[in-house]
């Protein structure tokens, strides 16, 4: 049973982004540039996960979380480095 909801909520979420795609397509603000950039990012986001499913399967879960929070210590960081310009 565990094993349905994953589905479910992935099917849900798959019906609520192509009503947001209708929707802006059919108010004229969804441009062809950030249909191909969407799709761009989502082919690669499917084929990073399909080539790093066995190597991060052979991580620990300690391990994996130390490599997340040092990601997003990374990324925060970089983000405001790139915002000092704004805050100041």
């Amino acid at each position: 049973m565990w094993i349905k909801m994953p589905a479910t909520g992935a099917v849900h979420s798959l019906f609520i982004q192509l009503t947001k795609i209708a929707t802006y397509g059919s108010l004229g603000v969804l441009y062809a540039g950030s249909v191909l950039e969407g799709a761009s990012a989502g082919l690669g986001g499917i084929i990073a996960i399909w080539v790093t499913r066995r190597w991060l399967d052979s991580f620990k879960e300690i391990w994996f979380r130390r490599l997340a929070i040092l990601l997003m210590l990374m990324s925060g960081l970089s983000t405001l480095w790139r915002s000092r310009g704004l805050l100041f």
